[in-house]
């Protein structure tokens, strides 16, 4: 949490399983709410990602964050809103946001759990 707040340039208060983002102490207005909406999109990033199934280890948090502090963070978003598609021997194995299994193409479909 400290690396999100130096980058971002943000105070992150945790209790509990919240999260309260608060701006620098003497910034107000648009310099104040710039930090805060990019944090917020953060953790909302991460929040999508872990959904899909991203394990998200410390290193990948630090990338993550320094990424939407300089504001690259559509361009991360943009990695969950696009569906993996791998290909296999009968077809293609598609991931979609919701973590939905669709095998595309000839050949039956394989039991996945869950």
């Amino acid at each position: 949490m400290a690396h999100a707040e130096r980058a971002l340039g943000v105070r992150l208060i945790t209790r509990e399983g919240w999260l309260k983002i608060e701006p620098t102490p003497g910034f107000t207005g648009a310099a104040a709410s710039e930090p805060v909406a990019r944090t917020a999109a953060l953790f909302n990033f991460l929040n999508d990602a872990r959904d899909q199934g991203m394990t998200i280890r410390t290193p990948d948090f630090h990338r993550i964050a320094d990424a939407f502090a300089r504001g690259e963070g559509s361009q991360l978003n943009s990695l969950l809103e696009q569906p993996l598609v791998i290909a296999t021997k009968t077809g293609q194995l598609e991931v979609s946001r919701n973590d939905v299994w669709q095998v595309v193409g000839s050949g039956s479909a394989p039991n996945y759990p869950g």
